[in-house]
């Protein structure tokens, strides 16, 4: 097992160094010791899982279909040792997931807060990715779970829980647009607006509600951090075209007004709670799932 165990983390450096020098730099051994290694395990095979060029290496087929089975193992075997861990009473372990910017972050930050009072001694690490990149991650194994909008269906990706939410127009709490109920898109052409960046998903959703729109208010900024955009909107820069989860704490907090947009149709921005149905979590990885899950259920 200890063979194997060495095996995978040469092959695993290598594959990520492209260089069989570098891999043993990084792992402070003799770059011999690395090659040795995985030409052991390519004469068991009987294929090559590199392409030994002379400006580096290169995974063949059989290397990359091997890397992937090598990694997917190494998450089950994190898994398993945190299971191990909680069956033995030491309530310890470590859980990644991954998040979109903005009001979905601080949701899941929040839940993580609640987790920590009941269980204190497991560590977190949260990611914050573009929505495309967070559904990679949780297929990849990289992340335990993910919450991401408008997921696309992929196999292996199980979303646990959805919560829709609609672009409206966000506005400074002064602004004339405050003190109305709802309103629509050619109500805000007397002023300028605040976007997404094309980077975010939520600048698509947006793009779709202009496209049918007969006018289009003047763009006054783009940004790809709603952190930014909000900043730009209560300084009274414009109108922001955003989700009412964007702007949920400053909305409580009176920094801002969340004004739904009339127009119709609108394309909804569906929040959704992801997982790789082909991976089993930790306990302390479920445990937060669920207690994220029910967060959301409530919103």
């Amino acid at each position: 097992m200890w063979v194997f165990s060495r095996f995978v983390r040469y092959f695993d450096e290598a594959a990520r160094q492209g260089s069989m020098r570098k891999a043993g730099d990084t792992l402070h051994v003799a770059s011999s010791s690395v090659d040795r290694q995985i030409l052991k395990i390519e004469e068991e095979i009987g294929v090559p899982l590199f392409e030994r060029q002379p400006q580096g290496l290169k995974l063949t087929s059989a290397g990359e279909l091997v890397l992937h089975s090598l990694r997917k193992w190494q998450n089950e075997m994190h898994s398993l040792q945190s299971r191990i861990e909680d069956l033995k009473g030491l309530k310890r372990g470590n859980v990644v997931l991954a998040t979109i910017e903005g009001a979905a972050s601080e949701f899941v930050a929040s839940a993580a807060m609640d987790f920590h009072q009941s269980y204190p001694a497991v560590t977190f690490e949260l990611q914050v990715y573009g929505a495309h990149r967070v559904t990679d991650a949780v297929l990849s194994g990289d992340v335990d779970f993910g919450l991401t909008i408008n997921p696309r269906l992929t196999p292996g990706l199980a979303v646990m829980g959805q919560k829709n939410f609609r672009v409206g127009a966000v506005v400074a709490p002064d602004h004339p647009l405050a003190i109305k109920e709802q309103v629509r898109l050619s109500d805000c052409l007397p002023y300028k607006v605040v976007v997404a960046e094309a980077s975010l998903d939520l600048r698509l959703i947006v793009n779709q509600i202009l496209a049918r729109a007969s006018a289009r208010p003047e763009l006054i900024a783009s940004s790809n951090s709603i952190m930014l955009m909000k900043e730009l909107v209560m300084r009274g820069m414009g109108v922001g075209l955003m989700t009412e989860m964007d702007a949920d704490k400053e909305v409580r907090a009176g920094q801002m007004v969340y004004v739904p947009l009339a127009d119709r149709p609108i394309p909804p921005s569906i929040l959704s709670l992801c997982v790789n149905s082909e991976r089993q979590l930790s306990l302390p990885a479920t445990t937060l799932l669920q207690v994220v899950k029910g967060r959301l259920e409530g919103l």
